[in-house]
């Protein structure tokens, strides 16, 4: 019988995996992705981190990625979830143009209906200006 490889090490004790070791479903905040204000224009530190987030990629070909793009509260409803859509979809082109295969990525824009924080602090609003990563393991 074949041994089956570990494509994810490092996994926490605990976790939900699949048979390749990889957790299931698993969202990831990317921290320090940002944009320039009220744009969909990332920030050259935002282009270094997607940097090793393309290289891990393309090292893990059975990884999907669903990029949700969220925004505080400032602004109007319907703003915000085209600028969320625009931001997701500024971080899906950036991968592929760094190698990652576009049918892996699927961007969505979640506005602001999916708080982690207050919008009533600077701070929490900052922390609902976000992007993540929703993963899915083939």
């Amino acid at each position: 019988m074949r041994a089956v490889q570990d494509r994810c090490p490092g996994t926490p004790a605990g976790s939900k995996v699949d048979a390749s070791g990889c957790i299931v479903g698993q969202t990831l905040t990317l921290t320090g992705v940002k944009f320039e204000n009220d744009s969909a224009v990332l920030t050259e530190a935002s282009r270094k981190i997607l940097d090793e987030v393309a290289e891990s990629l393309k090292n893990q070909p059975n990884v999907r990625v669903e990029i949700g793009g969220h925004t505080d509260s400032i602004g109007n409803d319907a703003y915000n979830h085209i600028l969320s859509q625009q931001r997701a979809e500024a971080v899906r082109q950036y991968l592929i143009s760094r190698g990652v295969s576009g049918d892996r990525l699927v961007a969505m824009g979640y506005g602001e209906f999916r708080p982690v924080a207050s919008n009533e602090t600077p701070e929490g609003r900052e922390q609902n200006r976000r992007v993540e990563f929703k993963l899915i393991v083939e």
